[in-house]
């Protein structure tokens, strides 16, 4: 997972470098989670304007759920 319960929060670069997809599409996506409430988004620095997303509470709830689907898929593609 991109980003867990158990890491540090990551900034858009970081999240964009663990994922193949485009800058706006990444940017959409994390828009969506955020809607959401599955991510929160936080204020780094002032003066740069700099962001970090991490997984909210309610994500963390869902992620016992997400690693169970993400095992479902993998161990069905390896048969």
């Amino acid at each position: 997972m991109v980003l867990d319960q158990k890491r540090r929060p990551l900034r858009f670069s970081e999240i964009k470098d663990r994922v193949d997809a485009s800058s706006t599409t990444v940017s959409r996506r994390i828009g969506e989670l955020i809607l959401y409430n599955l991510v929160e988004r936080i204020k780094v620095s002032e003066e740069s304007n700099t962001h970090e997303y991490e997984i909210s509470e309610y994500g963390k709830q869902l992620s016992p759920i997400m690693h169970a689907f993400y095992d479902w898929v993998k161990q069905r593609d390896s048969t």
